[in-house]
């Protein structure tokens, strides 16, 4: 983790912040009084206090939930260190980043599955139908197909490269993007290799965004973080207080 302002994510299809009121809620218990050891809670504080003195990150938060009881919750070092220094408090909201793939994005598709709108066997170029497929040494085409995206299967590169696409496109450039992801190189057959990568997301943001016929955020929001009651939890959120810094920016 950077220890550094806030992170501008132009790959991602948004940034996601996760904190679920409903852990507030929670009856507050003794670690015993679930099972646990107390002692044996001091080898967390301990760790999490040596990677904020190695500089790895500013700070933490870490709750242990046990039967349904908050057995431990602490906060650790600072959510800020520039312009300013602020210090971590239990109610910290975190940008989840890339877990927003596991978290939303993933979930968003089965939903669909579920509902019978979308088949994990349906090719891509289904729903995109500029998307290309990989293309062997003699010329045959192979479909990449949804579940290839979910599994990270695709072949798809793991990134697309910033710089040239701000230069070409501009930013934020989302319809850019998926020019680039349309075609941009292969890197394997589907199915024979695993390469994690954002660009497989991005795609299926954008299969999802077909299908429902709302934007990611809106349908995340509906089918998702409200029914959840994660009322702290969502896409490109306002400025709030209680959000941590990511990364700073020349600007």
């Amino acid at each position: 983790m950077k220890t550094v302002l806030f992170r501008f994510l132009f790959l991602l299809p948004a940034l996601l912040t996760g904190y679920s009121t409903t852990a507030q809620t929670l009856p507050r218990v003794a670690p015993e009084q679930v099972g646990m050891n107390s002692h044996h809670l001091t080898y967390a504080d301990a760790a999490i206090e040596q990677a904020i003195a190695r500089k790895e990150i500013p700070g933490a938060v870490l709750a242990v939930v046990r039967q349904g009881k908050m057995a431990y919750l602490k906060a650790y070092g600072n959510k800020q260190i520039y312009p300013t220094i602020q210090p971590m408090e239990c109610n910290t909201i975190f940008d989840m980043a890339s877990c927003s793939k596991s978290m939303s994005t993933a979930i968003a598709t089965m939903i669909l599955v579920e509902r019978g709108e979308l088949r994990l066997t349906d090719c891509v170029n289904l729903y995109i139908p500029d998307f290309k497929g990989w293309v062997d040494a003699q010329g045959e085409t192979y479909n990449i197909r949804v579940i290839d995206l979910l599994t990270h299967t695709s072949g798809l590169p793991a990134y697309a490269p910033v710089s040239e696409l701000k230069k070409k496109h501009g930013t934020p450039s989302p319809d850019g993007v998926m020019k680039y992801i349309n075609s941009c190189k292969r890197h394997f057959k589907p199915k024979t290799n695993f390469q994690y990568s954002c660009l497989n997301f991005i795609t299926l943001q954008h299969i999802i965004e077909q299908i429902s016929e709302e934007s990611l955020y809106s349908f995340a929001q509906k089918n998702i973080f409200d029914p959840l009651g994660m009322m702290h939890t969502s896409y490109n959120p306002t400025c709030n207080p209680l959000i941590a810094p990511t990364e700073r920016q020349p600007d």
